[in-house]
Formats: C-alpha cells, structure tokens, sequence
C-alpha cells in the first residue's frame, strides 16, 4: 500500500477531471498514468463499480489504450 501511495502522490493533480459533478469530500485526483487491475461484481447505471476489489498494477498495457466497463459493454453489443 505504502508502495502505491508513493506512486500516486507523484502524479497527484490539484482540480477534478471532471465538469458539472461535486466530488466527494476529501476525493484526491492522480493523472491517469497507471493501469490497475479491478475485479467488480456488478456496474452500476451511473458506472459505479459494485464490490470492487484492487488486484494490481499492470506495467504492460498503455493508459491510452484502456476503455471504461461501458465502453467494453457498448462495443460488445
């Protein structure tokens, strides 16, 4: 954990990626320069994950070429 923290701390951002939404108290926002692997039980229709569990880090695959579990479902169907 300690290991993680470090590497996002280093590439924490002062404002929100996000426009017209109030982010949660004390939410904190990193560059999206790190892939990790999450295992969720459900999405919900806001897209949010349900039971989410953190499995890693992957060093292998490109930030840019990640797309959000909707975006893999919408492409599916």
């Amino acid at each position: 954990l300690k290991r993680v923290q470090a590497m996002l701390e280093a590439r924490r951002r002062d404002n929100s990626p996000f426009t017209g939404t109030q982010p949660p108290k004390l939410t904190r926002f990193v560059e999206p320069e790190l892939v990790a692997v999450v295992e969720y039980t459900d999405l919900t229709q806001a897209g949010t994950l349900r039971h989410p569990v953190y499995k890693g880090l992957r060093d292998d695959v490109d930030p840019a070429d990640v797309v959000s579990p909707q975006e893999e479902r919408s492409a599916t169907r």
